[in-house]
Formats: C-alpha cells, sequence, structure tokens
C-alpha cells in the first residue's frame, strides 16, 4: 500500500504525456507491480455473479480472478442469515474478489471485519466507487462517493485498519470507480482523486467510462457515455506507485491481450493522435478503445463482465491464452455443462421425493434432507443421463407433487450462467428456450436444477455438445462487442 501524501498540483496539464515515452515517469513502477503476473478479472455484476456463477466459470478457468456482486455494508451487518447467501463461497472458487458499498465507516468497518472473520478466503475486499444507480447513489454511496472523496478516504482507511489488526494481512482493500461524474470530466480531477485515495490504497480499477448520475439508467451509462482508454493510461503514467485494472467495452480474449501487452506503432493506432471524442477508433458516440503501443508497466490486468455473461464459453481458453498455462481445464461444451450439473446436485439437491416442507430459496438449502425414494416418475425419465437402471419405484414416488419446493430465485440464480453457453452457434435459442420451459414445468421442478438442465441438454445434437471449443486465435468475428450504441437522438 503506498503511503503517498504528495500535494495535488496547483494546475495540471490536460495534455497527455507521450504513450510511447521512454521518461522516467514510465519506468519507476514499483518493483512489486514489475513482478506481478497480469491478470484477468470477471466484473462484478447485479444478480449475476453469485456464486452458481462463479463455479460455472471456474469450471472454465483456473486463473481468472473473479468477483461477488456488490454487497451492502448494512445488509452483512444486520443480516446475518443472508450472509452465506451473499458471502459464501468455497476454496474451489478462489481468487475472488469482494465488492461491498457503504457511506458509514462504522458499517463499512464491521461488514470488513465479518468478512475476515467468517469469510476469509475473499483475496482483497472492494469498494465500490462506481455504481451510478439511483437506488444507490439516493443513499450517497457507489459512484457518487467520486465526488465526496474525503468521506471514500475515511471509509478505506477504517477498511484498511480492520485488516491491519487480524492475522490475515493477504487480504488487500481496493477501489473500483469511473474516470468522471457528471460534470467532473477531466484529467485534473481524476489526478485529483487518485492523489487523495492513494493516501489508503494503491489499486484501483477504472471502468473507463464517466458515469452520469442523472438522466442515464445503469444499462445507459455503461453504453452511451464514450470510453476513454487514453485517461487509463495517462493515470497509470502519473501515478506509477500505483496498480491500475481498465475495464468497459473490452469484448474478448483478443482485446483483452492487446490492452495488456500492447500492439506494434501503426498509421491507425499511434496513440499520440488518440482522443475523445475520437475520429480514428471508428466506434460510436466517440469512444476511444486503442490499444496502448507501449503498456504503462503498471496497468496490471483487465476486467471483461457482460463478455462473460453473453458469450461464457470463449473464457475457456483464458488459462492458455492469457496466463500462458499448457492446456485449458475444459475442452467441450458438454463437459462445461455436465460439471456445472454435479455442481448443481451437491448446492441444490433435488426435493422431488422427501416428505419435508422447506422450500429451497438459497444456499445453503435446506439441510438433512430424506429422500423416501431414489427417484420419482419424472426424475426416472432421465435414469439413462443419471446411470440409474433399475426399474423399481415405490408407490411414494408415484404420488404427484403439488408444492413447488425449489423457488424461481434458485432457478434463475442457477440458469442465467449457462445461457449464452452456444452465443452464435445455431440452436442457441432451443436451448434456452428447452431450460425455460422445465424450468416452469411444475411437476418437474421438485427435480432439481441439475435435472433440467440435463434434460435441455438432450434438444442439442451430440456433435455439438461434444465439439472442441475453437481457439481464441480461431475467433475472429464471433465475439460479441460491448461498446457504445448510437447515442439516442434528442429531436
Amino acid at each position: 500500500m503506498s503511503d503517498s501524501t504528495t500535494d495535488v498540483p496547483a494546475h495540471v496539464d490536460e495534455t497527455p504525456l507521450p504513450l510511447d515515452t521512454t521518461s522516467a515517469i514510465t519506468t519507476t513502477t514499483t518493483a512489486t507491480s514489475a513482478s506481478r503476473q497480469k491478470s484477468l478479472h470477471i466484473a462484478p455484476m447485479l444478480h449475476v455473479s453469485t456464486t452458481e456463477f462463479r463455479n460455472f466459470l471456474r469450471i472454465l478457468t483456473k486463473q481468472a480472478v473473479l468477483w461477488n456482486e456488490m454487497v451492502v455494508d448494512e445488509t452483512i451487518c444486520f443480516n446475518p442469515e443472508q450472509r452465506d447467501h451473499h458471502l459464501g463461497m468455497t476454496s474451489r472458487e478462489a481468487p475472488v474478489v469482494c465488492q461491498i458499498g457503504g457511506i458509514d465507516t462504522k458499517y463499512t468497518a464491521a461488514a470488513t471485519r465479518i468478512i475476515l472473520n467468517d469469510y476469509s478466503e475473499y483475496s482483497e475486499i472492494n469498494l465500490n466507487m462506481d455504481c451510478p444507480s439511483s437506488r444507490v447513489s439516493g443513499r450517497k454511496f457507489g459512484a457518487i462517493l467520486m465526488k465526496d472523496v474525503d468521506t471514500a478516504v475515511e471509509i478505506l482507511r477504517t477498511m484498511q485498519q480492520e485488516i491491519s489488526s487480524t492475522i490475515n494481512t493477504k487480504i488487500q482493500v481496493s477501489v473500483k470507480c469511473r474516470v468522471g461524474i457528471d460534470e467532473l470530466d477531466s484529467m485534473e480531477f481524476m489526478v485529483e482523486l487518485i492523489t487523495k485515495l492513494s493516501q489508503v490504497t494503491s489499486r484501483f480499477y477504472l471502468h473507463a467510462r464517466k458515469c452520469l448520475l442523472e438522466g442515464l439508467s445503469p444499462k445507459e451509462n455503461r453504453l452511451v457515455p464514450p470510453l476513454n482508454y487514453p485517461r487509463v493510461y495517462e493515470l497509470c503514467r502519473r501515478f506509477p506507485q500505483c496498480e491500475f485494472y481498465i475495464n468497459g467495452g473490452i469484448p474478448g480474449l483478443q482485446a483483452c491481450k492487446e490492452l495488456l501487452y500492447g500492439v506494434p506503432p501503426s498509421d491507425n493506432n499511434n496513440n499520440n493522435q488518440h482522443q475523445v471524442p475520437c475520429s480514428i477508433c471508428n466506434v460510436p458516440n466517440g469512444s476511444c478503445t486503442a490499444p496502448p503501443n507501449q503498456v504503462p508497466p503498471n496497468l496490471m490486468g483487465c476486467m471483461l463482465g457482460r463478455a462473460a455473461m453473453d458469450h461464457p464459453a470463449q473464457f475457456w481458453d483464458v488459462d492458455r491464452y492469457l496466463y500462458g498455462c499448457p492446456s485449458n481445464p475444459c475442452p467441450n461444451r458438454r463437459q462445461l455443462l455436465e460439471s456445472y450439473c454435479q455442481y448443481l446436485e451437491r448446492v441444490y439437491p433435488r426435493r422431488c421425493c422427501d416428505d419435508d416442507d422447506r422450500v429451497t430459496m438459497r444456499i445453503p438449502s435446506p439441510p438433512n434432507l430424506v429422500h423416501h425414494s431414489p427417484w420419482c416418475p419424472h426424475y426416472k425419465e432421465n435414469s439413462k443421463c443419471h446411470g440409474n437402471n433399475s426399474n423399481k419405484s415405490s408407490n411414494k414416488s408415484k404420488t404427484k407433487t403439488t408444492t413447488i419446493k425449489i423457488s424461481s430465485c434458485v432457478m434463475d440464480r442457477c440458469f442465467k450462467p449457462v445461457y449464452g453457453v452456444f452465443f452464435g452457434i445455431p440452436g442457441s435459442r432451443t436451448f434456452r428456450r428447452a431450460i425455460d420451459v422445465n424450468s416452469r414445468d411444475q411437476k418437474r421442478r421438485n427435480c432439481g436444477p441439475a435435472f433440467l438442465l440435463r434434460k435441455a441438454m438432450q434438444v442439442m445434437p451430440s456433435e455439438l455438445l461434444d465439439q472442441p471449443f475453437c481457439d481464441t486465435e480461431e475467433l475472429g468475428d464471433s465475439i460479441p462487442v460491448h461498446v457504445s450504441p448510437p447515442a439516442p437522438c434528442s429531436c
């Protein structure tokens, strides 16, 4: 952690330093940044970055850093019965960053203490200064904290003090924020912000768009404001003692690698000519997404979010393509989905053959469930898939189930990670439709999400399930592009 207390310059030059410079500012990075391997992070997404989503992605990559969805500090402090639901993770998911949101130092400190004591598997605790939602900004935390940096510094200081008071000193505190907010959209503002925050943390995840707290929805704030990658590069150079991670509009692994390791200069990607609005990049809303010619050594990673949700299969190649591993852990979609089914069976066991009236609402599932039969008539339909060859069936198992014992919330959490598994492949809609139909079938719902997912797999051709994933170099233009759409017409 940096202890820098450098005063903010009276005037900050808006002109960026040349990105191919060899001046001292690019070579004075700390030894820590220089020696650490660059990393890929899967961004925290509300109602997406659940433990189910993390376990699904971990089948694809053992190396990428995963995040939880933001948890409000008061939720952690005052709802102990929901902590496992929001914070629960297994060592299999590691490394995982825990993001919290809050405004009161008393509660953020208490939440940090609970995470350290009860959920110590997390490798890092991150303060959300990025979310522009009106529900969040109305409570004065999230992105609006960028306008109240002194409060943010105090919050981070109390979080850091909690960490320092425990023996678990490996956990770090970090910040995720935008590169501007509302009218505060300048390099001068960002230099002042990072200068103050760097007194208590040296790790910053920068969403390379400003946000507008009024007039745009959270979705529009992810798309409409132009991307400003040059500002991230410039902040890296102005603060060589800090580590930075770039987020926003990165479509896939190839773009991620170019951002982390640079591209050779050419007539179209000379960084000294790029600015926002950018006429060279030719992307909507004047976004500038050019990768650097010479990467600042303290640009330590990339963060992708929607790409992982919309096209998760491309992340099968993370370990080889980005981390240099000799191989990847999962070769095809059948193994991916079957491994995920096995996880779902452990976490959300079937409820079709028990006489327990408790409803599976969240993690953990009701304990001590006793099944009076190996399967029910519906579960038996899939017996070949499960390896059950017996024709025996008890009378109880034939009893029609009338009570739904697995909530829709659980079904949504379980199936959301797999909707994009067949992205860009004919039949992907058929697969998604099969999931929706099966999850709404009240006769089969209690057989559990693993059973229903296996049923959906049966609508897909075996040759497609067994087809090896494509290497990143072969994907070409099949990757979805998550950059700004055209600005809405104001007439």
